[in-house]
């Protein structure tokens, strides 16, 4: 019966130690966090493994991640799956349709969904935006096109010579027509009046003195317009005014719009172009119109022809997206950035993360533990009752 506890006991304490020891091992994984000192001195095995090693751990991580588990060519071959692009397909097409049903404006919904500060600073940002990129189409149009120095002609179609007569004479017929539509109107009538009161005041002496009593101003407008209208609408006149039209016109078609604005106003040409342009396109008042209508407005009835073309808009995306996935990858450098995660992140939710994956398989070492010390002592306690 001695021998039988004796045994039983030796079991136990070695099945104890045994797993008490693996137990501590897996605990010195990630305990104690920081190192411990004693009188100065560092207790060996402090900090724990993954604690002292977690930089070198994060760069090995990293590196390992970057160099083999995402690659450029599987994020190439994944985007050019059909399941995934059609699993991208159905989300986009998901969120078209929702647009279509908002009721909300966009200002609204931008506010429900980033905050009122962060949706006033997004309207600013695309205002900002618009005026920039107008900004540098001006400047691209005045510095690579050069179209501030081309001349006016050069603006004009190949057959602009055939086309000044036409429209010279349209301008000339224009102008008498508006011309004749004055002379007939109520103030017409008055400039004419006012001139020959004018005339019978520089007649002077008896000249202007009988016009003045035996000619009625009336009856003279009555008789002068009939005349002023005959004589603008006679060839003679029609031609004159459509030479001097064809004339300036030839005049200035060879000033450059350079020319024309520093005539007109002061300060750079390039300058006054874009203050103008700034002027005649008011970015903020549209973005405020196009924010403050329904979603739906503008969405539902494009809807159609976005579904439509959505598949082919989804496949060409992908296809651009993975044909520069080499250069997404390096411009991302993901061991570098897996590295820096993994340094920032906490041991205690990496140890909770690892407990949670391999809890049952960490149990079952120290419960190994426990039954090869037991299997130990047994083996001792044997050959000690043998050879005592």
């Amino acid at each position: 019966m001695h021998t039988f506890a004796l045994i039983a006991m030796s079991v136990g304490i070695a099945a104890l130690i045994g797993g008490i020891t693996n137990h501590l091992a897996i605990k010195m994984l990630f305990h104690p966090r920081n190192a411990v000192y004693i009188a100065g001195r560092k207790l060996p095995f402090t900090p724990g493994i993954i604690p002292k090693r977690k930089d070198e751990i994060a760069e090995s991580l990293g590196q390992v991640v970057g160099d083999y588990l995402v690659t450029s060519e599987g994020l190439a071959g994944l985007l050019r799956q059909p399941e995934f692009q059609s699993r991208i397909e159905n989300r986009l097409r998901a969120v078209l349709q929702e647009l279509a049903r908002e009721d909300r404006s966009l200002k609204e919904w931008l506010t429900d969904k980033l905050g009122e500060e962060e949706a006033e600073r997004v309207s600013e940002q695309v205002e900002a935006g618009l005026v920039h990129g107008t900004d540098r189409l001006m400047q691209w149009l005045v510095e690579e096109k050069g179209v501030l120095q081309r001349p006016l002609e050069a603006w004009l179609p190949g057959d602009a010579e055939s086309r000044k007569e036409e429209w010279s004479r349209r301008l000339a017929d224009l102008l008498v027509k508006e011309l004749s539509r004055q002379l007939l109107s109520p103030s017409g009538a008055h400039l004419i009046r006012s001139l020959a009161d004018k005339l019978m005041d520089q007649a002077g002496g008896v000249l202007g003195m009988l016009a003045g009593i035996f000619m009625d101003p009336d009856r003279m407008v009555q008789k002068v317009q009939p005349v002023v209208l005959e004589t603008l609408h006679s060839p003679e006149v029609r031609s004159a005014l459509a030479e001097f039209i064809r004339q300036q016109w030839d005049r200035i078609e060879k000033k450059t719009p350079e020319e024309a604005i520093r005539y007109f106003a002061e300060g750079e040409p390039a300058d006054v172009l874009r203050g103008w342009v700034r002027k005649r396109v008011p970015w903020r008042r549209w973005v405020d119109e196009a924010a403050s209508r329904p979603i739906s407005s503008w969405a539902a009835p494009i809807m159609p022809k976005l579904e439509e073309k959505l598949p082919r808009a989804v496949e060409r995306g992908m296809d651009v997206a993975a044909s520069q996935m080499d250069k997404i990858v390096r411009a991302l450098d993901l061991p570098a950035l897996v590295g820096q995660q993994v340094k920032h992140f906490p041991v205690e939710q990496l140890e909770q993360i690892v407990l949670a994956v391999s809890g049952k398989e960490f149990r079952a070492i120290t419960w190994l533990g426990a039954v090869l010390g037991g299997m130990i002592g047994l083996l001792q306690a044997v050959l000690f009752t043998v050879m005592r």
